[in-house]
């Protein structure tokens, strides 16, 4: 009797092997780092000016400005 977790197994397996699948993985992975790394650049006021004016309007009152 053959195991029902068999055929998923082999599917893995093709899956795991295939150099389309790597290459999407390779690529989504590094957009996803990439977009991280600028999500925390705008949060910070070192590195960006939209963190700047977040951090002064945390600061002061900036609801004259209202940009929603």
């Amino acid at each position: 009797m053959k195991s029902k977790l068999l055929p998923i197994v082999e599917c893995c397996t093709k899956l795991a092997s295939n150099t389309v699948f790597h290459m999407t993985v390779l690529i989504g992975g590094s957009l996803g780092l990439i977009e991280l790394i600028h999500t925390r650049a705008h949060h910070s006021i070192e590195v960006d000016v939209h963190g700047y004016v977040q951090q002064y309007c945390k600061k002061n009152d900036c609801s004259k400005f209202d940009y929603d």
